[in-house]
């Protein structure tokens, strides 16, 4: 489980090592993630499981929802952990 502050670049290195497809750096805070190739609903439980695991948190549907961006994404992870 992670403690302390979140680094954006690892949060978006992180965030790209839950896609297949995705190659490093194509990512970025301003990217529609569901506007990604990949992105499916069987791709949004991969990506809370990964919160789960790497942060130790529970995003639920309806911030996942909320988010439209991985900025988005972000501030709901970090918020839920303290930063």
């Amino acid at each position: 489980m992670h403690q302390g502050k979140i680094d954006p670049d690892i949060f978006i290195a992180n965030f790209e090592a839950q896609f297949q497809e995705l190659q490093p750096g194509e990512v970025t805070m301003d990217t529609e993630f569901r506007q990604l190739a990949e992105w499916s609903s069987m791709q949004s439980l991969i990506v809370i499981a990964s919160f789960d695991w790497e942060y130790g948190l529970t995003l639920s549907a309806e911030e996942l929802m909320a988010a439209q961006t991985v900025a988005d994404l972000y501030a709901i992870v970090a918020a839920k952990v303290g930063n």
